[in-house]
């Protein structure tokens, strides 16, 4: 390789990759104590005002989803709404259809935030930054 003038080659790198930490999920059945059932987190926006918690709960029932629906109202900047919902991971593919939810609603994975993944592991965030 040619030796430029006033540069030198690089001969390592630092591994900038975060290495994720181990999962382990139990499989005994023989146990006092229960998991809770996978579940897939979605963010349902882009509805309309007269859209509530209880008509998305009764939406995804008539749609098959009846089991462990959770529904959470967020906050939005403009005047949609916008929603937080959690089922039985089972149900996740039903709803990746395009037919499945209304016409003009938003729908993606939930992900949580930095601040609020903290705030559930009981954290402190300092906010006087």
């Amino acid at each position: 390789m040619e030796e430029l003038a006033g540069f030198e080659a690089v001969t390592y790198r630092r591994n900038r990759r975060r290495q994720r930490q181990q999962v382990i999920i139990g499989t005994s059945r023989d146990s006092e104590i229960k998991a809770e059932k996978k579940k897939a987190w979605i963010y349902l926006g882009r509805m309309s005002q007269e859209t509530t918690a209880e008509r998305v709960k009764n939406f995804l029932n008539r749609k098959g989803i009846k089991e462990e629906v959770l529904v959470e109202e967020l906050r939005t900047m403009g005047p949609g709404k916008a929603f937080k919902l959690g089922f039985p991971f089972e149900h996740l593919q039903l709803t990746e259809n395009l037919e499945f939810w209304p016409q003009g609603a938003i729908i993606r994975p939930f992900r949580i935030s930095y601040r609020e993944q903290r705030q559930h592991r009981g954290d402190t965030i300092d906010t006087d930054m």
